[in-house]
């Protein structure tokens, strides 16, 4: 490491009479070199952002004693943490750089947040037309228009949680009036923070009477109308 002797004199302004040398101070002298540029990362690492989603933006930079700066777009953000969080509404692209005082590393190369409408799930039925009391109805929650490989589903009824599984249909065995309600789904990302809307409610109501005219044929059946399952049971006379 090279070194040199540094010194100093003093000279009055009044009449420019000099004092004598200082003794000589030795110092270590070290030349910054150019560092790699940052890397900078997403998570998690979808290629669909969903609106309102927060992902954490890493900017990797060797060496200690940095201070990160982000700049997303036109918003900038410093922290002498390397990880920044950030909820993403719109498409951006960012770079981040690393700083010790005012020597700043170059720009990383870029990363886009590519944003995407969060999808809604659809609860469809199966069958879709008269069920007799006492067989099965099948619920089924359909998320489209997705990268997600592989959710996790949730049904309420009644705005309460019921059940909650992998797999995609929830069965009604043995309907009854205990499972009259409305019925609702939602899909969460497999290991992953991704989750879609809410579906709209299917109604499963119990009727004393068969008013409605695909009631006519029979006092005793299901039927899909509407966004509505109706129970059809005979009257009490």
């Amino acid at each position: 490491m090279p070194s040199s002797n540094i010194t100093c004199r003093g000279e009055r302004k009044s009449d420019g009479q000099m004092s004598e040398i200082s003794d000589a101070v030795t110092r270590n002298v070290s030349f910054l070199t150019e560092a790699p540029k940052p890397v900078l990362t997403l998570q998690p690492e979808p290629s669909q952002i969903f609106r309102g989603e927060t992902v954490t933006l890493t900017c990797d930079k060797q060496g200690e004693g940095w201070a990160y700066r982000l700049q997303c777009g036109d918003t900038a953000h410093t922290s002498e943490e390397k990880e920044f969080k950030m909820t993403v509404q719109l498409r951006q692209i960012c770079r981040c750089q690393g700083c010790r005082g005012s020597h700043c590393s170059e720009w990383s190369d870029a990363v886009t947040l590519t944003v995407f409408e969060r999808p809604k799930a659809v609860v469809r039925v199966q069958p879709d037309g008269r069920v007799f009391r006492g067989q099965t109805v099948t619920l089924t929650c359909d998320i489209q228009e997705t990268d997600v490989t592989s959710w996790n589903y949730t049904w309420n009824k009644d705005d309460s949680l019921i059940h909650e599984s992998q797999s995609q249909e929830y069965r009604i065995s043995s309907v009854n009036e205990s499972h009259t309600g409305n019925y609702s789904c939602r899909g969460r990302e497999t290991d992953g923070s991704r989750y879609s809307h809410t579906s709209d409610e299917v109604t499963l109501m119990l009727s004393d009477k068969c008013e409605l005219p695909a009631c006519a044929a029979s006092k005793n059946h299901i039927v899909y109308m509407r966004k509505a399952l109706i129970v059809c049971a005979p009257s009490a006379k």
